[in-house]
């Protein structure tokens, strides 16, 4: 899914204009393969996803005016604590809590998402009979509101603008990349050209699509705490494995007790709390690693069930 249109959706569940979302969560979301990868890599392309999301405007036209404005006023990715901030742009926050453009926040998503300006504009017209499933406007009426320039014929309105417009209305949408939710924004979408006068002239233009069946259910975000992290989930399998961790040139067969991942100055490091089976003292060592596909291959060929397995 867009990666702006998923932390616009982000904004119905704070009650401030700053988001703070953990770096597991962003590089997920973000769809960032981070296995293979060193970490100014990855931070290199947090960086790029960063850059698009404060280049990302919204836009719409109603019959007093046009509007656009940014969506995101700033973005920062700290590199000690590996919290990625992100602050919404004021006016732009407070329309989406208001619902000024009334739009619930699946609504809303699927309105971001959109291509074309004439396909938000018509969006925002259906979706006020969206509890009648019919719409029905006078044609110089609708072009003034469409914003449809005058040397357009109508074969280059059908074309250019209504059939694009209809094909992206009733598409398949994608609410969230971890849902299996999805919506088709307007079921069997289709309009009419009403004709009269000399000429057949085009006089009107009417709408039909399914009604709204009303089954929005509020969108909310909360930051994944970092014990349920994809990746600390990952790390929690090995709890209770015995491995060997080299204290003063010695091997020392160990129980694992804690492992915690530590990300310090765009490095990766791994912190391993374990018991010494022999002395049963407890020790603390951190590990470098080039990559998180390092340490997971680390892990997987160091771990044992039995410390007997251990060589």
């Amino acid at each position: 899914m867009n990666i702006k249109n998923a932390y616009v959706k982000k904004i119905f569940d704070i009650d401030r204009r700053e988001l703070v979302i953990s770096y597991s969560d962003f590089v997920y979301l973000c769809g960032i393969n981070q296995w293979n990868k060193n970490y100014t890599v990855v931070n290199r392309e947090i960086k790029k996803f960063l850059n698009i999301l404060l280049d990302y405007k919204i836009e719409y036209s109603t019959r007093n005016g046009f509007y656009t404005f940014v969506c995101f006023e700033r973005a920062e990715h700290n590199y000690s604590d590996q919290h990625i901030k992100i602050t919404f742009q004021k006016d732009f926050y407070n329309m989406v809590v208001s619902y000024s453009l009334g739009f619930t926040s699946f609504e809303l998503v699927e309105f971001i998402a959109l291509s074309s300006k004439y396909t938000k504009t018509l969006y925002r017209l259906l979706k006020q009979y969206k509890s009648t499933g019919e719409f029905y406007i006078q044609w110089q009426e609708f072009v003034k509101i469409m914003d449809i320039p005058k040397s357009y014929a109508q074969i280059d309105i059908d074309r250019q603008i209504l059939q694009p417009a209809i094909k992206e209305l009733t598409k398949e949408f994608e609410l969230c990349k971890d849902t299996k939710n999805k919506r088709i924004p307007f079921g069997n979408l289709a309009y009419q050209k009403i004709k009269a006068g000399v000429g057949n002239k085009v006089v009107a233009i009417k709408f039909n699509f399914d009604k709204s069946k009303d089954d929005y259910q509020p969108f909310r975000y909360k930051e994944t705490p970092l014990i349920e992290t994809k990746e600390q989930n990952y790390l929690n399998q090995f709890i209770g494995k015995y491995t060997i961790i080299i204290k003063e040139k010695v091997n020392v067969k160990v129980e694992i007790l804690e492992l915690h991942r530590i990300y310090e100055d765009g490095l990766l490091f791994l912190d391993i709390i374990a018991r010494d089976i022999q002395t049963n003292e407890t020790l603390n060592e951190r590990l470098p690693f080039s990559n998180e596909l390092h340490l997971k291959q680390s892990l997987e060929k160091s771990c044992k069930d039995e410390p007997n397995e251990l060589r």
